[in-house]
């Protein structure tokens, strides 16, 4: 009987996660099913014209456009295949980049809870706790801020968010292989390896850094490696190297900072930016409540062998978002001292936000080791977060999830999708070759959302690119 009620607690507590999860993780969802084409799409479609014609000509013009931005520009190799095999506005339609983005956001939080699974069923035991963790991470990559280039831009979504999701994928099924030894997940961590080594260099910063830690992990508690570990990290490293080492990263570094690469500079950028987003997370959001309730979560987790060894490596771990911001630092040069990229910037709080809560788990842990009144430690957690609960600033209803929700219940994303549409008929279709675009046909702005952006400058990029795909002179809005 005990057991059957202890079952049913299981079942309900799982049940209500996962509807906690689902409504954080919908509204960006389906939000991002009503994408549009953005500036990137129309310069990389005017490079794959033709490609629609026929496969041989698809592969031809797809192959030309790798090497061109492989030599010329940048080494994203991943971003670059899948820029050439899937270019929406070429091969798919508007709704096939919806498919796309919709697809993005759901194996974005996949590869999260995945990622979180692994390492909690392989450092502990299975209790209701794990539920909270989940739940706890998911509302912290929900809710404090729209993550709109990533889940609303196809050129950032294939270039930073899909492969940051198989750096994750790709190092839990790396701790499946040390743990069971099974060819099937090495064969697909490699694969995944692949693909995540190929996005911006904050994706191979992350995955890379996420075996090394495993790895650290393994040798501490084996006191050494085998053959096949030392191998795993050694393809993930010069899968990173044949994307930074390309030359296009060093061409398109030359035109942002022609003075040369600076590593120290760039190391200070990225302990700058850690102190940024610790700054950004304590003040402005409840990331210190969340914490705390992950600190109680590490109370009730109970511990297998070797949980020091794991609780060593935690420690290192705090510094994956300063290795995952050196690239960017270093590519950016002293621009990065003022702005990250919002793109950028996801992937560093990915880093940041599993790394500390990872480490508060850890803490608790321990601390139910040493405490000995645990009961009372529990009562006195409980009245700082009703103390900071009282006292943080942070509303519900700056919520990015529910804020999306809202915006969804109100057709905003729907209407726009549907007035960019009617837009590009309408460029599609005209007779005029300077075509001048009414403020009433343009439609207007979603905040937090990649918009379809013309000007009323005929040299825009935007403008040109546009122009130069429908065949007319030049696009613009009309400034009047």
């Amino acid at each position: 009987m005990k057991n059957i009620i202890s079952n049913y607690k299981k079942y309900i507590a799982l049940i209500c996660g996962i509807v906690l999860i689902f409504a954080m993780v919908y509204p960006y969802a389906r939000s991002a099913s009503f994408s549009v084409f953005s500036g990137d799409d129309f310069s990389a479609a005017n490079h794959l014209k033709g490609s629609e014609l026929s496969m041989s000509k698809h592969i031809e013009l797809g192959a030309d456009y790798i090497k061109t931005n492989y030599y010329g520009w940048l080494g994203f190799y991943t971003s670059l295949f899948l820029n050439a095999i899937l270019s929406p506005i070429n091969i798919l339609s508007m709704d096939g980049l919806g498919f796309l983005m919709f697809f993005n956001v759901i194996l974005f939080y996949f590869s999260i809870l995945f990622f979180c699974w692994i390492l909690l069923r392989h450092t502990s035991r299975f209790n209701l706790s794990w539920i909270v963790v989940f739940v706890s991470i998911i509302y912290m990559t929900t809710a404090y801020k729209q993550l709109q280039e990533s889940f609303y831009q196809l050129a950032c979504a294939i270039t930073y968010t899909i492969p940051a999701s198989c750096a994750l994928i790709g190092a839990s099924l790396f701790l499946l292989y040390c743990k069971t030894k099974e060819k099937k997940y090495f064969a697909f961590g490699i694969l995944f390896g692949l693909i995540c080594c190929g996005g911006s260099l904050v994706d191979p910063a992350l995955g890379c850094s996420l075996i090394l830690l495993i790895i650290t992990y393994i040798f501490l508690c084996n006191h050494g490696l085998d053959k096949n570990q030392i191998v795993f990290l050694s393809l993930w490293v010069l899968f990173s190297l044949f994307n930074a080492l390309s030359p296009g990263n060093f061409a398109r570094h030359s035109v942002i900072d022609d003075s040369g690469i600076h590593p120290i500079k760039a190391i200070v950028a990225g302990i700058v930016e850690y102190e940024d987003r610790f700054q950004f997370y304590s003040t402005q959001t409840d990331w210190v409540v969340i914490m705390l309730i992950l600190l109680g979560c590490g109370l009730f987790v109970q511990k297998k062998d070797k949980f020091r060894n794991y609780a060593i490596v935690s420690i290192f771990a705090l510094l994956v978002p300063v290795i995952v911001a050196f690239p960017v630092a270093l590519g950016y040069s002293n621009f990065v001292y003022y702005s990250f990229p919002n793109r950028t910037v996801q992937i560093i709080d990915i880093a940041f936000l599993l790394s500390t809560s990872n480490f508060a788990i850890v803490c608790g842990a321990y601390i139910r080791e040493k405490v000995k009144d645990i009961t009372a430690f529990c009562i006195y957690i409980s009245v700082l977060l009703i103390v900071i609960l009282a006292i943080d600033g942070y509303s519900a209803r700056e919520n990015s999830s529910l804020k999306i929700f809202n915006g969804l219940r109100a057709g905003v994303y729907q209407d726009y999708n549907s007035d960019v549409r009617q837009l590009l008929d309408l460029i599609q279709t005209t007779d005029e070759m300077d075509l001048v675009i009414s403020k009433e046909d343009y439609p207007d702005r979603i905040d937090g959302f990649i918009c379809y952006e013309l000007s009323t400058d005929y040299n825009f990029g935007t403008n040109k690119n546009t122009a130069s795909y429908y065949g007319l002179n030049s696009i613009c809005i009309d400034g009047e």
